[in-house]
Parts: structure tokens; sequence; C-alpha cells
């Protein structure tokens, strides 16, 4: 919210218990924020766990940390900063980019019809996460909640976020893309 164009200092201060205000400068025009803090003492309720849960393999934790790798922040048109996980016809398939690649892995059987837009995270190459066995995925009515071990992660989708098409990213067999002409002269040149 308070990213500046140069290394000036933001200033944040806690002016009542449930108020901090933000204070910058940018481009000599000074800025300032306010946000309500929650109180500590109540934490918002965890949402329920999906029943039933179904087990997925291991990679698929690895498909989200390379997922989260390869997408990018700072897209004001798409969600750049965003995974999909994409219903297609053999189950669904995990896709990110960052504008300029995109990385599709799939063969994921998961427990709901049609795609989720889930925030990238780093947590999902943490090591703490085991990947020696499978995982265990489901979706409440309003996270994805994934349960590797001891622990329990729920991704909240992305309903208002647009991710880029990339279905026709690859041409399909017998598409062609390109064509080359070439003058007779250089033909002769080329071909001996």
């Amino acid at each position: 919210d308070f990213e500046g164009r140069d290394e000036t200092p933001v200033v944040i201060d806690a002016v009542a218990s449930d108020k901090t205000i933000a204070r910058w400068v940018d481009r000599a025009i000074p800025q300032v924020r306010e946000y309500t803090a929650p109180a500590l003492d109540t934490p918002a309720p965890l949402p329920g766990t999906p029943m039933p849960w179904t087990i997925v393999p291991a990679r698929f934790l690895d498909a989200l940390a390379e997922a989260s790798a390869t997408s990018a922040d700072g897209s004001s048109r798409y969600a750049l900063d965003c995974v999909l996980i994409r219903a297609v016809d053999a189950g669904h398939e995990i896709v990110a980019t960052d504008g300029h690649q995109f990385l599709v892995q799939g063969g994921f059987r998961l427990p709901w019809a049609g795609d989720v837009l889930v925030r990238r995270s780093p947590v999902f190459a943490s090591k703490a996460l085991p990947r020696d066995r499978p995982l265990e995925i489901g979706k409440t009515a309003s996270h994805v909640v994934l349960r590797s071990g001891p622990l329990t992660l729920f991704l909240e989708p992305q309903t208002d976020a647009r991710f880029p098409r990339v279905e026709g990213a690859i041409p399909g067999p017998g598409m062609s893309a390109t064509r080359l002409h070439l003058d007779p002269a250089d033909v002769r040149f080329l071909v001996p």
C-alpha cells in the first residue's frame, strides 16, 4: 500500500489501540494511510475442514512450489502473483506465468469441478512440509485446504482476480504460426 518510488522512509505510528497510521513522502507529496488493527486477543476462527479429503501425490506440493517461483509481482491487469488450479478433461493442472513464460503441470485428480485461483506462496517450497508421502486436499465453501503431515494450509480463492488465458499459447498440431518466404536467389544459394 505504501511502496514508494525511492528510498524515502515510512513512519508507522500506533495512534490508538486499534489504529495505525503510515506516513511517507512520494515525489515531494506527503502520503498518509490509516489502518484498523484487529484485537490480538480474538483471532478469527479458522474455516471448517473439508469432508471428505482426497489423497494427491506429494508432487502436487512441488508443482505449487514451482508455480510460485514462476509467477511474478507487479501486474495491474492480470493476477500474475497467483497460481491457477485449472480443471481439464483429465483432472486438474497447475498453471503459473510471469507474463513471458508459463508453467503447466497436470495429472492431478482433485475433488471439485472448475478452476480455482490462489495466491502464490513461498510456503509451498518449505522443507517443513513433508514430501515423502502423499498429502490430502479438499475444498470448503471458502477455501482450498491442504494437509501435509501435521500442517494444514488454508488457501483463499481469489475470485475477483483475472488470470491470463494460456490455452492458446502453444499452437496445436498442424497450426502454422510462422511462414518463411525465400527469394529464388536465396534458395539457389542454400540448396547446392
